[in-house]
């Protein structure tokens, strides 16, 4: 652990480094091709780090500071979902350009996943705009930079809050082996993926100026984890490609369209939810 005389500074450093690539993100979102697929995957990564460092900052401010941070970290949560949806999409898109993949799939079948994937990147990047363009947003990141430079804890206390965190993020890694090695499932192995993301991002907040890591080593937690994200990525492309239907030439019209009606129907629900948001704050 970091000495004591120097873990605040580092925990502000971590969170600030967080805090201006999330602000390098939100400028590119506002260009008119909007952020690339490694921007998007970007964005998500810092998201998730931004909670973690959101959970850590509930445990070291006073009682009555915390409702503000709780407000932050819902939005996190939900903003995140967004963007890992469309992240998603990228990634069985690259998936299906894989020619080992591509060639096992019928020509019909493939037509149908790559007009929905394009229409769903589409309708996803608008609603990526107009949520990124949200004015909490860059308020919420304004107040966290405020709320870290200002903190001040006591060194025993800040010693203990750390250990609670560490402790609570090992638990979480512990409970979810045991819980994958004793019934493996894609559902439980993803839960064990993100324990072990969310441990690393927190030990990245704790000590920002640890110079990159090197190439995992076989076995070691990194590994686990890329390997872990990898099966996730093959396994939303198999849940993508089964839940296609396999249409005819003649019947592929009708199915584009109601798939199109469908992301459309949703689209139109979350801009209008965005916007009541709005209307309420003004």
């Amino acid at each position: 652990m970091p000495r004591e005389v120097e873990a605040l500074p580092r925990l502000r450093r971590g969170a600030r480094k967080h805090l201006d690539r999330l602000e390098e993100l939100l400028a590119g979102a506002d260009r008119p091709e909007g952020l690339s697929g490694r921007e998007i995957h970007d964005l998500h990564r810092e998201l998730r780090a931004r909670r973690v460092d959101l959970e850590l900052l509930l445990r070291l401010l006073p009682a009555k500071a915390r409702g503000k941070a709780r407000t932050e970290r819902q939005r996190v949560v939900q903003l995140a979902r967004r963007v890992g949806e469309l992240r998603d999409r990228t990634v069985v898109g690259e998936l299906l350009d894989r020619p080992e993949i591509s060639t096992r799939i019928p020509s019909v079948t493939m037509e149908l996943a790559r007009h929905l994937l394009r229409r769903e990147e589409e309708v996803g990047r608008v609603l990526l705009r107009s949520l990124l363009g949200h004015p909490a947003l860059r308020s919420g990141l304004r107040w966290e930079r405020t709320a870290w430079d200002r903190l001040k804890v006591p060194s025993p206390s800040l010693r203990r809050a750390l250990e609670q965190e560490r402790r609570f993020r090992s638990r979480r890694v512990r409970r979810a082996w045991k819980r994958a090695r004793r019934r493996p499932s894609s559902r439980r192995l993803h839960r064990l993926r993100r324990a072990l993301r969310n441990r690393a991002l927190l030990e990245g907040t704790l000590d920002p100026s640890a110079p990159g890591a090197p190439p995992p080593r076989r076995g070691s937690p990194a590994w686990v984890q890329r390997e872990l994200g990898r099966l996730h990525d093959l396994e939303m492309l198999r849940r993508w490609v089964l839940r296609l239907p396999a249409p005819s030439e003649e019947d592929l019209a009708d199915a584009l369209r109601r798939e199109e009606h469908r992301h459309l129907v949703r689209a139109l629900a979350t801009i209008s939810a965005l916007h009541k948001d709005r209307s309420r704050r003004s």
